[in-house]
């Protein structure tokens, strides 16, 4: 609610997210730089060889299919219905090439409970090298690891996250608006 009532200014919205490869910096020099004056950064190519980058696409998934998945559509963004994971991956494959103007807006997102029941997800993206990108970030401390997944188009609402988060972005592209607290 918060966030809604305190909309970003142009200003924020349109500034400048550093962008920095992890083969480019060490973790100390990353730590100093974004972590210890935290504030939004993109690391690109940390996991770049993770099972999960390699492999994860739709049809991989295919083996989680009676999955309950939480869904959310373009006119009921803030409320999500739960789904058979199988249908949402049967949306991907009938609508991926279809114009968005042309196709509903569905959405997987939080899906914490695919990890949760298949704990070898969180392995295949490998976020224990987080721990030397982010002390205290090695997998025994993660709150969570929670799956989004949507066509070209699909959004999460504007919200407050209050925790340091770490955002693996396994194929496609991502918009992001970030607001300084």
């Amino acid at each position: 609610a918060w966030c809604r009532a305190h909309p970003p200014t142009p200003a924020q919205i349109y500034q400048e997210i550093p962008r920095v490869r992890a083969d480019e910096i060490t973790p100390k020099a990353f730590y100093e730089q974004y972590i210890r004056n935290p504030h939004p950064v993109i690391l690109s190519g940390l996991n770049a060889d993770s099972h999960a980058v390699r492999h994860w696409t739709p049809e991989y998934f295919r083996k989680y299919e009676d999955e309950q998945a939480p869904l959310t559509t373009s006119e009921s963004a803030d409320v999500s219905s739960k789904t058979r994971f199988g249908d949402f991956l049967d949306y991907i494959r009938d609508y991926v090439n279809a114009p968005i103007e042309e196709r509903p807006q569905l959405y997987v997102a939080n899906f914490a409970n695919l990890c949760n029941n298949h704990p070898e997800l969180i392995d295949e993206l490998n976020p224990r090298q987080m721990s030397n990108w982010l002390p205290g970030a090695g997998a025994t401390n993660m709150a969570g690891v929670h799956i989004f997944i949507g066509l070209t188009g699909t959004s999460t609402p504007f919200h407050c996250a209050n925790t340091p988060n770490w955002f693996f972005q396994v194929q496609g592209e991502k918009r992001w608006t970030c607001v300084h607290p």
